[in-house]
């Protein structure tokens, strides 16, 4: 807290009307990434599974992307966030999808086309 300048008595520098806004402010003028500094994603999902026959099995999905550097390119969370958005987006006004208010994209004609183009994008989910 020391480091993010939060205990300090030095007031807020410009507008911060709320306690949040304030706090933000705070954040981001010591977390901002630097010209060429990148950021980095690690998502990793394990499921223990029972199986009928009562045996167990683990099943591992990992995905790790790293950004281009700021100013530099795209981001790991503009790779891992914004494009499968933007992709399912695409399915949906592609009319490969044509089911309507708020949809889970848990569901094979979801994810499969989106978890291929981030593959053919440099972005595999790695299954184990």
């Amino acid at each position: 807290m020391r480091d993010l300048g939060l205990l300090s008595a030095d007031p807020v520098r410009g507008v911060a009307p709320t306690p949040i806004d304030a706090l933000c402010g705070q954040l981001q003028a010591k977390l901002s990434y630097k010209h060429g500094e990148r950021d980095m994603v690690l998502l990793q999902h394990e499921f223990e599974i029972e199986t009928a026959s009562g045996s167990r099995e683990r099943h591992t999905s990992s995905l790790v992307s790293y950004g281009d550097g700021f100013g530099m390119g795209d981001s790991a969370m503009a790779k891992t966030v914004g494009f499968p958005v933007a992709m399912a987006t695409q399915l949906i006004l592609d009319k490969q999808i044509d089911r309507t208010g708020v949809v889970k994209p848990t569901t094979e004609d979801f994810y499969t086309p989106i978890l291929a183009e981030l593959e053919a994008r440099g972005l595999p989910v790695i299954e184990s």
